[in-house]
């Protein structure tokens, strides 16, 4: 949060997609941010449906238009996925011109 806070100062106004949101700073962006996405993966649901309230979404192959977000923020995430390498060329896809990936390992 502390990086939003300083980096991106108007990160409450901002499109942010959050893949597998949990915890303290996850629950803040969804309280704070309208423009707001959480996702999770779902095994047996079709991406882009919902499951329990969250959007389905396979970081190796998302579902969302080119450059919708203006940021991306991946917390512990990217040490699970096959394939990183297309999962980040896939969150770039869906950044807007000069938007960010914020992401922790």
């Amino acid at each position: 949060m502390q990086i939003l806070h300083t980096t991106f100062p108007t990160w409450r106004e901002l499109r942010i997609l959050e893949s597998s949101p949990g915890g303290a700073s996850s629950e803040k962006l969804r309280k704070e941010c309208r423009g707001y996405v959480g996702t999770h993966y779902f095994k047996y649901v079709d991406p882009g449906k919902y499951e329990d309230g969250w959007r389905c979404e396979n970081l190796e192959k998302l579902t969302f238009d080119n450059e919708t977000f203006d940021l991306v923020v991946t917390q512990d995430v990217f040490e699970h996925i096959l394939n990183p390498g297309k999962a980040f060329a896939e969150v770039g896809r869906v950044l807007k011109p000069g938007g960010a990936h914020v992401f922790t390992v």
